[in-house]
């Protein structure tokens, strides 16, 4: 790689927010919430080993109802695989089973209907009198997957993410306080004629609020068991800029709350497995590596029409490490 050279700019103090976990499963135990008193009950046949809740497509995992209900805005994100499913079959469902065993007021998604993937939202009973979605397309089976699902209040909006990428929004009508409090299914739907999942689950969490995009991509590349808050509010150029992006370039960030900086440390090159995060990662290697009190830096030297990943470290002043997400773009051609 050519030298890049490096412009630094001004200092500057930011801050730090993050959304609250109201419920986080690891499953390393058993299936209850390490976040408050909520418990699991394994059903059928569903059993727990190695972190995770095995699915055999007999057994699920049952908590109480009403867990969003009382929410103004909710996040629902979890780590997963699944194996040859039929149609139908769900990784979780909010809501209610009617007395003719349908589905009423849900929320839910499922990895493989006929035409994909889908989150759900309904508010009438039968639920699929009226249904609010965000369709995908087909999740491949047997490797790991991380969804998240949010309902933004405030915007009237859902939004779905598979591996960290945003996958589709829609304005919605249905409201959290729509969604039925009997149970909350994880590997069974509220419809009984619906099998239950064969695969395993890794985590599962609900958040009382939104996830920025950042976030979300963070928390897929870091993967479960591990909790990072993102202190990135917004990056430049923006993730994924594909063949726009001058050989002469500036990264430029900025940081939202209460945290006092140090420094930065951005990393930057052409292998995304160089720059992952991984949980107790201090210092990253085989990289580019800039130390700077500014939150933006000027680079030349980049190669044309080359995929760069870059990375960018916040270091609080008492020497505390947030981890940032890795980004990608390409230089113009």
């Amino acid at each position: 790689m050519k030298q890049l050279l490096v412009l630094l700019l001004s200092i500057m103090f930011i801050n730090t927010a993050s959304a609250d976990m109201i419920c986080r499963v690891s499953f390393t135990t058993d299936a209850n919430d390490s976040v408050s008193s909520l418990k699991g009950a394994l059903k059928g046949t569903a059993a727990i080993a190695d972190g995770k809740v095995n699915l055999d497509g007999a057994g699920w995992i049952e908590y109480p109802g009403g867990i969003v209900t009382k929410l103004d805005s909710a996040a629902v994100e979890a780590w997963f695989s699944y194996r040859s499913n039929t149609s139908w079959v769900r990784l979780f469902d909010f809501g209610n089973t009617n007395s003719q065993g349908q589905v009423a007021n849900v929320w839910y998604f499922t990895p493989r209907y006929p035409q994909g993937s889908r989150t759900t939202f309904s508010n009438t009973d039968p639920g699929f009198k009226y249904e609010e979605t965000i369709d995908n397309k087909p999740l491949p089976q047997d490797v790991p997957i991380h969804v998240v699902v949010i309902f933004n209040s405030t915007e009237n909006k859902a939004k779905l993410y598979v591996n960290g990428q945003l996958i589709g929004e829609r304005k919605m009508t249905v409201k959290l306080s729509d969604i039925g409090t009997q149970h909350l299914y994880l590997g069974k739907s509220s419809y009984n004629s619906d099998r239950p999942l064969r695969g395993t689950i890794d985590e599962f969490r609900i958040y009382n609020s939104t996830l920025s995009d950042l976030q979300v991509l963070l928390n897929s590349q870091i993967g479960p068991d591990t909790i990072q808050n993102c202190v990135l509010t917004s990056v430049s150029p923006a993730n994924d800029a594909n063949n726009i992006i001058p050989v002469n370039s500036s990264l430029s960030w900025t940081i939202d709350d209460k945290i006092k900086v140090e420094n930065y440390e951005l990393t930057f090159g052409t292998d995304v497995n160089s720059l992952l995060p991984r949980s107790k990662i201090n210092i990253v290697t085989n990289v580019a590596n800039v130390i700077t009190k500014s939150p933006s830096v000027s680079l030349s030297g980049f190669k044309a029409g080359t995929v760069y990943y870059w990375r960018v470290d916040t270091i609080a002043a008492d020497k505390k490490r947030f981890i940032g997400p890795v980004l990608k773009f390409e230089t113009v051609k």
